[in-house]
């Protein structure tokens, strides 16, 4: 029902009127009462706007629709958008409008909220005495209330107790001026960084077969020396035939391992070698001339260098520049890698294995390996001949660090990974360039497990041999690594296993079947020794 409202003008003029006539009964006004009015107001009533024909509330928001017609059998007659009352739904909802009519939007339903974060476990304490000087009563592990910085950070528990293992820091803004952050995120006393020399020993053309001699100096405060001995092509062949000190001890001498002081894997890989001295604190780089004799088998230019590293006598920790590489394989690409989770969780495991060496890695680069090699190195048939590929891959980047050249498989081997030397040769400005290949077969089902083969191959391309290996006959040349022999062979398949091996080195992250991904690994104090003392960690 419609209501409406006149004003009562003509009304008014009728009884004023009347007024006029009978003024016994309409007294006209007074000066003397201002309320009173001869003229009648002007009384108005609006109709009420809310309220339509049918009483219905116009003011009630309107419900929106969807009605388009972009399905493709829009106008046959039948609606088939899929609503409740459409026998097909061979359209989306809403898009079939010329048959079914316009649709109302649906409420989309409201997001499950997310669980809160459970809180991260405390970690327990470092409390170890894995420093060659813990017990002698002097704190010395490098903390703001530590005596000096010989050991690191948590080995010299005996003098300086329990420390905490939170992290307080991520980078060197974080610690006050007079101390680094270390690789576990604490503040410890800085001792300076290392420095490189690098001198070009000898350079000539070779016709063939040649053995040759080449002398060299070691100056005061050198760490380390690391020879770098470079030949033409990938495919070139060199070894090691002896190095000693002219007025000092033999050093090593090839297939006399009981009359050398060290390890040295004396053969290039993709016509590169490495020589890392020392490899073992039970050898001493004193300041003096030294002489290698090298053999090189093939003609072509045949380099040969000299790194002398500077740096702390006792270096709480270093940094190393990890480049991944991808070769043309299907598990992941290196504009994916940052975000897979595999890959993230296999690359959390290898950062937490250096971290226990006291490395901190950075920066950190991902690279897709492109050209004819990148699908042959995919799946290489041949450790040597990987190698050389790697090599001819690489020489076309620039950035120093190390290499890790992520391919698919190993066809026909149970081979995860492979190193280009023990040491590698270092990957810096004006070097040709070489690294170790991991495989990602095992990426989704184990990234832990990748994470550690990632560690042991780094380790290897750093200095590191196995403690024992397989066969339990020969062992690297380290004082404290556990050895596992022959008579722990407990089945005589003549192989060194891991389980025959629990507590005899088996935990070591360099045990040559690798560490498992869930037990406690293990580096050595004389491990990181040798890690230091690589051209590629930058110790402090």
């Amino acid at each position: 029902m419609k209501y409406v409202h006149q004003r009562p003008n003509a009304i008014s003029s009728s009884l004023s009127m009347l007024c006029a006539l009978l003024l016994s009964a309409c007294s006209p006004p007074t000066e003397s009462d201002p309320s009173l009015v001869a003229t009648p107001p002007d009384v108005s009533f609006e109709p009420d706007s809310s309220l339509d024909d049918v009483g219905q509330d116009v003011d009630a928001p309107e419900v929106p629709t969807i009605c388009e017609n972009s399905c493709a059998t829009s106008g046959d007659g039948v609606c088939e958008d899929g609503a409740p009352d459409a026998p097909y739904s061979y359209c989306a909802y809403g898009t079939d409008c010329i048959d079914c009519g316009p649709r109302p939007v649906l409420d989309e339903p409201e997001p499950e909220p997310e669980p809160e974060p459970e809180p991260e476990p405390e970690p327990d304490p470092l409390c170890a005495n894995h420093c060659p000087h813990a017990g002698n009563g002097i704190c010395e592990d490098g903390a703001p209330d530590a005596s000096g910085a010989l050991c690191t950070y948590g080995t010299d528990c005996t003098d300086c107790g329990p420390r905490d293992a939170q992290r307080h820091c991520l980078e060197q803004n974080d610690c006050a001026e007079g101390l680094l952050c270390n690789a576990t995120g604490q503040c410890v006393a800085s001792q300076g960084r290392s420095s490189l020399e690098r001198l070009t020993l000898n350079e000539f053309e070779s016709t063939g077969y040649r053995n040759w001699t080449t002398e060299f100096e070691v100056g005061e405060g050198i760490q380390s020396a690391t020879l770098l001995l470079e030949m033409s092509t990938s495919t070139d062949t060199a070894w090691v035939q002896e190095i000693r000190a002219i007025d000092g001890p033999l050093y090593y001498l090839n297939g006399s391992p009981e009359q050398s002081l060290t390890s040295v894997f004396s053969s290039s890989r993709g016509g590169l070698l490495g020589v890392l001295m020392p490899n073992t604190p039970r050898f001493t780089l004193e300041p003096g001339r030294y002489t290698v004799r090298l053999n090189t088998y093939d003609p072509g230019t045949v380099r040969l260098h000299l790194l002398l590293k500077r740096g702390p006598e006792h270096p709480q920790g270093g940094s190393l520049p990890i480049n991944f590489w991808f070769a043309n394989q299907d598990f992941v690409q290196a504009d994916d890698a940052p975000h897979d989770d595999d890959f993230v969780r296999a690359q959390e495991r290898f950062f937490e294995l250096l971290s226990l060496a006291g490395i901190s890695p950075g920066p950190v680069t991902y690279n897709e390996a492109t050209g004819t090699l990148a699908r042959t190195i995919a799946a290489p048939s041949d450790g040597p001949a990987s190698c050389g590929h790697l090599r001819e891959i690489l020489s076309e980047g620039s950035q120093p660090g190390i290499n890790i050249m992520m391919i698919s498989h190993y066809p026909d081997s149970g081979v995860e990974g492979h190193s280009c030397g023990i040491p590698g040769p270092p990957n810096l400005q004006l070097n040709s360039r070489s690294g170790v290949l991991v495989s990602l077969q095992n990426l989704r089902y184990s990234p832990g497990y990748v994470g550690n083969v990632m560690a042991h191959e780094v380790g290897h391309y750093l200095g590191l041999f196995h403690p024992s290996e397989r066969g339990g006959t020969s062992h690297d040349p380290l004082g404290d690594t556990e050895e596992c022999t022959t008579e722990h062979d407990l089945n005589e398949d003549g192989t060194i296993s891991r389980d025959e091996c629990v507590g005899l080195g088996a935990e070591n992250v360099m045990f040559w079947t690798g560490s498992m991904v869930n037990s406690e690994v293990e580096w050595t104090p004389h491990q990181r020794f040798v890690l230091m003392n690589n051209a590629l960690i930058e110790t402090y």
